[in-house]
């Protein structure tokens, strides 16, 4: 199917996989007729989204490199959701720092890195940059201390952002979800000795 000719302006999100807030953000502006850029880190998994009209592409947005692909290959844009993240349960005492810089890298630095390489788009429409948050950050939760960490960095450049960009007419918004914090208490979580006393008292007060 091709793409449905655009009457409102073009948006790109990053992390649409099929089940995401992405893909149904991608659908909901695909309805609302904006031509919409959908990407993932697999492109096939964008399949549903690319017969509904929108067009997709393969990114990693921990790769420097494959931001600035992608940039070249969508020479203007009104509106920026970065919306790609990952998260999982663990202690903090059992945390692996690695994965919890490559958390960061995902969840934090690739909202600057992708906002940055699409500066130029977004100063010759003016545009919008949305930046997918969570309650976490004010409201953390035990077994999620590296997620909601993240999240609270999003919230704090988000707010840097605004207040940089504004004077260029570019306007900055969070939009904080519950999506992830509800994942942690209705689907597995590596399991620790230090975790499963924590997990008790969490099915104790949430009633999972």
């Amino acid at each position: 199917m091709e793409a449905k000719k655009s009457t409102r302006g073009k948006v790109l999100i990053t992390g649409a996989s099929p089940g995401s807030v992405g893909e149904a953000l991608a659908r909901e502006f695909l309805n609302q007729g904006f031509e919409v850029f959908a990407t993932a880190r697999t492109v096939e998994k964008l399949d549903g989204l690319r017969l509904l009209g929108a067009k997709t592409f393969e990114l990693d947005v921990s790769s420097t490199s494959s931001i600035e692909s992608l940039s070249m290959k969508i020479p203007t844009l009104d509106i920026l959701i970065n919306n790609a993240g990952q998260g999982y349960a663990v202690p903090l005492m059992d945390e692996q720092v690695d994965r919890m810089k490559a958390l960061y890298e995902v969840n934090v630095f690739s909202i600057v890195t992708v906002t940055q390489k699409f500066l130029r788009q977004l100063l010759a429409s003016k545009g919008t940059v949305v930046n997918h948050g969570s309650i976490s950050a004010e409201f953390p939760v035990p077994l999620a201390g590296s997620y909601s960490a993240s999240k609270a960095a999003v919230a704090s450049l988000t707010d840097t952002l605004r207040m940089e960009l504004s004077p260029f007419g570019i306007k900055t918004d969070i939009r904080q979800t519950d999506t992830f914090v509800k994942s942690f208490y209705i689907s597995p979580h590596e399991s620790t000795s230090r975790s499963q006393p924590v997990q008790k008292e969490c099915d104790i007060i949430h009633g999972c």
